[in-house]
């Protein structure tokens, strides 16, 4: 489903994807920070398909609250909120992975304590999310261009997604919080 990258060859993996897809896409290019987490989602022959990098989140404190409003959103306290980036799927697996990336933003969140995403998302993948996914995005400001094409900045609590899961069907088992599903009383 998807894994963490955790050696020199995930990395170079994941920078080859990510670029690979912003290129395609007309985007500038920018440097992954080492203290983000970098994970790659794996198709279901088990190859590199995409990519999504998460960022720690300090509201008034952080690179992207100079794009746009971030750090005045209620809900975005401090230790609630992680940036989502480098978004990446490449052509061949578009599609067909796109709930593993989205149960991935979800079990991130999940199994640290938070609460929301911040990012500038691309608007037709803000239309898929909403649209086939069902999941609903704030937009805090005006679409604008950045690094090559337009943006939309959002903030999605993902809290209810992973507090309501039966009503999301396209949500993914957790790994690392695996369902215990207890026998019957009497069997």
């Amino acid at each position: 489903m998807y894994r963490k990258g955790d050696s020199l060859d995930d990395f170079i993996l994941f920078d080859r994807i990510w670029t690979r897809v912003w290129q395609q896409q007309g985007f500038e290019l920018e440097f992954t920070r080492r203290d983000a987490d970098c994970y790659l989602i794996l198709s279901d022959d088990g190859e590199a398909a995409g990519t999504v990098e998460f960022k720690r989140y300090d509201p008034g404190r952080h690179p992207i609250d100079a794009l746009a409003p971030f750090s005045e959103h209620p809900a975005l306290g401090p230790g609630k909120a992680v940036e989502v980036d480098k978004v990446a799927l490449l052509p061949e697996y578009r599609g067909r992975n796109l709930d593993k990336l989205i149960s991935l933003i979800v079990h991130y969140c999940e199994n640290r304590g938070r609460t929301h995403i911040v990012a500038l998302m691309e608007p037709k993948l803000c239309k898929a999310l909403r649209m086939a996914f069902r999941i609903k995005l704030e937009r805090i400001a005006e679409p604008f261009h950045y690094k090559g094409g337009m943006v939309v900045p959002v903030v999605c609590d993902v809290s209810r997604l992973y507090l309501n899961k039966p009503a999301y069907g396209w949500l993914l088992p957790n790994p690392e919080r695996p369902e215990i599903v207890l026998p019957a009383v009497g069997s």
